[in-house]
């Protein structure tokens, strides 16, 4: 350290070099060397100020990058170190770089270097702006008050768009600091666009998007003065207006559902600058469109934004979304032209303006959105269980196009909205009814569009909450189910076929004035849960589950129960899903009779699934992980549900406790070493666990050795339990309280023939009651504590330890001391005090 520091009083900045290329060698000892110097002399003052000067200078552009980035980190480190032991940046070092780095970026031409430089901009602007860095918002003002360097331009618009999320993050009383200054740039960027837009330049979209978002992240947590000002936000508005308009080339306006494309015109400047515009609209909206809201210091803006943009708003969004069809519309900007849309039908100043406009909103935007994409038809022929998961299990990403059209339709056919709508005396139908109308003539045209069909299933599905409250709008439903889906249950397309089942599954539970036509579909849905394709299968048993919630339909599948059973048990392995396992702990909840009798074979089946599910090969698909592990999950509470169904049968209990040992054994040893990623999973499965043994323990007449050997595990499952997380130390300590209490009190004679394996019981349950009645009372109540005490008392009871003993810590003070009368009860938790280090196995009389 000493050479180090010698060599850095008088170090040229070729030696830095040779050093940070010296890190990208092949040889080994060279990058040690090197790696080793960089990371000591990055300690030394004057360092971060000569990798800066390296950064902008005539090195190798690989050696350049290498030290912006060791400056990004000694920045990100030692600016305001989070502990002692970091040393700090010298005083020197910080105005050196607050002086130089915006200076910097006008100088590289890299985009990698830029982003290490922005990032210690970011850094610097986060700890310290504006209290000591006033000179930064000269230095903006100066590029957008003389924008001749375009260059220079772009990277001072994005170092606005940093102080702008700064602001945006910052806590309400650290924003009055900063507002001013941001309105000094918001004034400076609206003259810098007026010049842009009078005088165009070539490729200006890159240039607006900056803008946009340097004034989106501005309007989201609060307004500033210069927007507050008068005609401020409408002139924004209409500058932003023309950003949300901008001209799309024609090869990027064409139609497309490709993927590849898709993702290709998002990197396009001319949609990113659409995108931001929508963003801005949206949450200008959300934030300040409606004034009703309680008065607060921006009711007079909120007044103005209302008066005088949301009917322009509504009616510059009415015109995008008709155009859906004719010309590509990019999903992200489409999701945020809905979200606004659904504020606008929720905002009384505008929801009588676009009332008349949402059937032709519905059947001409969302319902097209919703048609089968060539994304759909890919995952359905290349990869089912991505499609099940995508299409049976509702996870649409938020920039999936149906995203955004459910959003409409939920908004526009809710019962708030219906009552309105039809209160208002000049229309003439409801909005549901009519779209109901419109869907049902796309069910009986299914011959010439069958993905008109899909579409129109799926849509009624979703909108069952609604039609449910109105009975002659539910008579049209079962008039189309069965005279138009039933039939196609058969149809040749899978996709037609998978959301028929869907659609019979979800009004499974109506009381149709057809009952024989509800009984033939359930039928059908049987057979289908052997159909070729993997996804109708699965379609077809979720519905099947929904049917037998019915008594009547229930009675008459009774003989089939152990067939479906099967098919589910078949499914679930390959699908890993956690709707399926679901599905199937309701017909076991609604065949119970049968299942009694075959309790041990589907325990059995099921342990063969979760098997299956916990070997399967690594997938590349973190969705399909997910599901897997919550398969798992289920899988071992159906167990559970199956175990507490045979309760009262000893015979049936000790074979169903031979089986799930080794399970409940596997899971416990694997919680003791679970990672922090992998927490939740096993959590999970170690509560359902826990579950299980509660009701052997509870049930059984005694406790065999093998579940004596899982006590242990319960202890250190509720050791284990990370101080973070409150409802496993709330929930999981509960139950495994009871379950040590049945161990002890139930069977004190086992616990004394352990022998050795006393002396593990008893360190283990000290530390046990150590940490109930140590922990806060947030998480373990004062008769957690009672009864963690009275586990302690109970083994040492069973133990047959003299009432009169004392038990002391190595710290020779009283640990415990029977009360007079015998061991008893704890009354209360300072009956007994737990001192850090206590070891009774040490101290105990008569027993060792």
């Amino acid at each position: 350290e000493m050479c180090i520091r010698d060599r850095l009083l008088t170090m040229e900045i070729s030696t830095i070099c040779e050093a940070l290329q010296n890190t990208l060698s092949n040889e080994q000892a060279k990058r040690d060397s090197a790696t080793s110097f960089i990371f000591q002399a990055g300690t030394q003052q004057n360092f971060a100020p000569l990798l800066l000067q390296i950064t902008v200078g005539d090195a190798p552009e690989h050696v350049k990058l290498a030290a912006s980035i060791q400056l990004k980190n000694i920045v990100g480190k030692r600016w305001k170190p989070g502990d002692k032991k970091t040393t700090p940046l010298a005083e020197t070092d910080k105005a050196f770089l607050r002086s130089g780095l915006f200076q910097a970026m006008g100088k590289c031409f890299s985009k990698a270097i830029l982003r290490q430089l922005k990032v210690c901009i970011s850094v610097v602007a986060d700890k310290y702006f504006p209290d000591i860095w006033p000179e930064l918002i000269a230095q903006l003002k100066s590029v957008l008050d003389n924008p001749a360097d375009k260059k220079m331009l772009r990277d001072c618009l994005s170092v606005v768009v940093i102080l702008a999320k700064h602001f945006r993050y910052q806590p309400k009383e650290s924003q009055v600091a900063v507002e001013p200054l941001m309105s000094e740039l918001l004034a400076a960027l609206y003259q810098l666009t007026l010049k842009l837009l009078a005088n165009p330049i070539e490729d200006p979209a890159d240039f607006f998007y900056f803008i946009g978002k340097a004034l989106l992240h501005s309007i989201h947590m609060g307004v500033t003065a210069q927007l507050m000002q008068e005609a401020s936000i409408e002139n924004w508005a209409n500058i932003l207006k023309g950003f949300f308009e901008f001209p799309v080339p024609p090869e990027l306006s064409s139609p497309t559902d490709d993927e590849e494309e898709v993702r290709r015109r998002s990197k396009e400047e001319v949609y990113r600058v659409k995108d931001v515009a929508a963003r801005f609209f949206y949450r200008l909206i959300f934030n300040y469109g409606d004034s009703s809201r309680a008065e607060d210091a921006y009711t007079e803006f909120r007044k103005r934004v209302e008066e005088k943009l949301l009917l322009e708003l509504l009616q510059m969004f009415m015109e995008y979304v008709r155009t859906a069809n004719a010309v590509y519309v990019h999903p992200r900007i489409m999701l945020n032209v809905c979200r606004s849309l659904v504020r606008l039908i929720n905002n009384p100043k505008t929801s009588m303006a676009i009332y008349p406009l949402l059937n032709d909103l519905l059947i001409n935007c969302s319902f097209p959105q919703l048609l089968a994409t060539k994304k759909m038809l890919r995952l359905w022929d290349e990869e089912p269980i991505a499609f099940i998961r995508d299409n049976l299990e509702n996870y649409l990403d938020v920039c999936d196009p149906r995203y955004a059209a459910n959003l409409l339709i939920d908004a526009a056919c809710s019962q708030k909205k219906y009552a309105a709508y039809k209160n208002n005396k000049a229309q003439s139908q409801p909005v549901l009814e009519h779209f109901l109308m419109f869907l049902g003539s796309m069910l009986q045209n299914y011959a010439q569009n069958p993905w008109a069909f899909e579409a129109s299933l799926y849509i009624i599905g979703k909108l069952k909450g609604e039609i449910e409250l109105y009975p002659h709008l539910l008579s049209q439903v079962e008039t189309m189910l069965t005279h138009l889906v039933l039939p196609n249950l058969s149809h040749d397309a899978g996709i037609i076929r998978m959301r028929c089942c869907i659609a019979f599954g979800q009004f499974a539970g109506i009381q149709f004035n057809d009952a024989g036509g509800m009984q033939k579909a359930c039928e059908k849905l049987i057979q289908l849960m052997k159909d070729k394709e993997l996804p109708v299968r699965v379609a077809a048993a979720l519905a099947v589950a929904q049917f037998v919630e019915r008594e009547e339909v229930c009675r008459k599948l009774e003989p089939y129960a152990l067939e479906l059973i099967s098919a589910y048990l078949e499914m679930i392995p390959a699908v890993g899903s956690d709707e399926l396992v679901m599905a199937l702990k309701s017909v076991i909840k609604n065949f119970e009779d049968t299942i009694y009798g075959n309790s041990i074979e589907l325990i059995k089946e099921l342990l063969k699934a979760y098997a299956k599910l916990s070997s399967a090969p690594e997938s590349e698909d973190p969705d399909y992980l997910i599901n897997s592990r919550m398969a798992q999950q289920s899988i071992v509470a159906t167990i559970g549900q199956i175990v507490q169904l045979i309760s009262g049968d000893q015979a049936l209990l000790l074979q169903s406790e031979s089986l799930l040992l080794p399970l409940i054994y596997k899971e416990f040893l694997a919680y003791k070493t679970v990672t922090f990623e992998e927490q939740c999973d096993s959590e999970a499965i170690f509560t359902f666990c826990i579950d299980i043994l509660d009701s052997l323990l509870t049930n059984l007449k005694s406790i065999s050795k093998g579940l004596w050997s899982l006590y242990p595990f319960i202890l250190e499952g509720i050791l284990h339990a990370p101080e973070g997380n409150y409802e496993l130390r709330l929930e999981i300590p509960k139950t495994a309280i009871a379950l040590l209490q049945y161990y002890i009190r139930k069977d004190p004679e086992t616990l004394c023939n352990q022998g050795d394996a006393n002396v593990k019981y008893i360190e283990m349950t000290l530390l046990f009651v150590q940490k109930i009645v140590k922990s806060s009372k947030e998480v373990y109540t004062e008769l957690d504590r009672i009864n963690g005490i009275n586990i302690l008392l109970a083994m040492l009871e069973a133990l047959k330890v003299p009432s009169h003993a004392t038990c002391l810590g190595k710290d020779g003070k009283l640990f415990w001391r029977g009360s007079g009368d015998g061991i008893g009860r704890a009354k209360h938790s300072q009956s007994a005090c737990v001192y850090k280090g206590a070891r009774a196995s040490c101290m105990l009389t008569g027993k060792t």
